[in-house]
């Protein structure tokens, strides 16, 4: 409890995964660690904190269309560029689906109706979206 890690700590928690990635760490010690709560890849628990963010998100708002302003949003655009790309994981996106997440373009009328209820909920107010001018019909 409000210990901070030293180098050398670091440095061995990192030569226990370089061990793992070569083979090289014996099943007893894997084991050992993973009792602990090991995380033997900083990427995995990158996305599984932010995926754990927009389940939550999710639960909140009743949809997973967070607001590209906010750093999850802007985690889930990268989501789906990666989809778009081919780029995501298959089990990750299963995930993201089971959450409510859609991969097209988020310009279907709900999902745009959806954000201007945050921006109420948010402002209190409609006014504050600028109006577009000199847009030809």
């Amino acid at each position: 409890r409000g210990v901070r890690p030293s180098s050398r700590l670091a440095s061995w928690v990192n030569r226990q995964r370089l061990l793992l990635r070569k083979g090289m760490l014996s099943g007893e010690r894997y084991e050992q660690l993973v009792s602990l709560g090991m995380v033997w890849e900083e990427k995995e628990s990158k996305w599984e904190r932010c995926y754990q963010r927009l389940v939550a998100y999710t639960a909140a708002h009743g949809h997973p269309n967070v607001p590209q302003q906010e750093l999850l949003g802007a985690w889930v655009a990268n989501q789906r560029f990666r989809q778009k790309r081919g780029l995501l994981r298959k089990d990750r996106q299963f995930r993201l689906e089971m959450v409510g997440l859609h991969w097209g373009l988020r310009t279907d009328w709900l999902s745009t109706f959806m954000e201007i209820v945050l921006v109420k909920q948010r402002w209190g107010t409609l006014s504050r979206i600028p109006r577009v001018r000199g847009r030809k019909k």
